[in-house]
């Protein structure tokens, strides 16, 4: 994780399943999404699912076999703080 991050949830299915999410600051001065994934042994960075632009991870929930659920708000356009989107997505699993 480069640049300044912050991890707002964390859900654990198991001692080698666990997920850790929040934002990180962007390229452009914005929030990107964080995602991080915990295998038993180290934790590594996870492409986070495709979403809008400017999303902010609020939640995660973990389930048996790898994949999570990541829930939190996503801004239309760039600078845009004013409207927001609650978006839903699955990180289609990660062994």
């Amino acid at each position: 994780v480069a640049g300044q991050a912050s991890l707002t949830a964390a859900a654990c299915a198991g001692r080698d399943n666990v997920w850790a999410v929040g934002f990180q600051s962007g390229d452009d001065g914005g929030v990107d999404p964080l995602v991080l994934h915990f295998d038993g042994s180290a934790w590594a960075a996870v492409e986070p699912p495709a979403t809008a632009a400017r999303t902010s991870l609020q939640a995660v929930v973990a389930l048996p076999g790898g994949e999570a659920w990541v829930a939190g708000f996503a801004s239309a356009a760039p600078g845009d703080t004013g409207y927001t989107v609650p978006l839903a997505v699955s990180t289609g699993g990660h062994d």
